[in-house]
C-alpha cells in the first residue's frame, strides 16, 4: 500500500489549505481531467499535479469541502 492510500480525508484538506491559501477562496479547485489529480487556479493557464491520483469521489468532497464544486467546471474553463 503507498502513502497515498494511507492519506485521509483530513490530510488531503490539510494539504489543500496551501492551494486556498496561495490561491485564494473561491479561485481553485481538484480535477482528475486527463488522468491524475491536478490543481488548476482561475484565470491561470495550465495546471499543477497535486495527487498521484485520488478517486472522483474524493476531489468532488475536496472540492465541496472549499465552497469550489459548483464552479469547479467555471474555473477549469478559465484555466484554458
Amino acid at each position: 500500500m503507498s502513502k497515498l492510500e494511507k492519506l485521509t480525508f483530513n490530510d488531503i484538506v490539510q494539504i489543500c489549505n496551501t492551494y486556498a491559501i496561495q490561491h485564494g477562496k473561491g479561485n481553485w479547485c481538484l480535477t482528475n481531467l486527463d488522468g491524475g489529480t491536478k490543481i488548476v487556479a482561475r484565470n491561470r493557464k495550465g495546471f499543477d499535479h497535486a495527487f498521484a491520483q485520488l478517486s472522483d469521489k474524493t476531489v468532488d468532497r475536496v472540492n465541496d469541502y472549499f465552497g469550489v464544486k459548483d464552479e469547479a467546471q467555471e474555473i477549469l474553463l478559465s484555466s484554458f
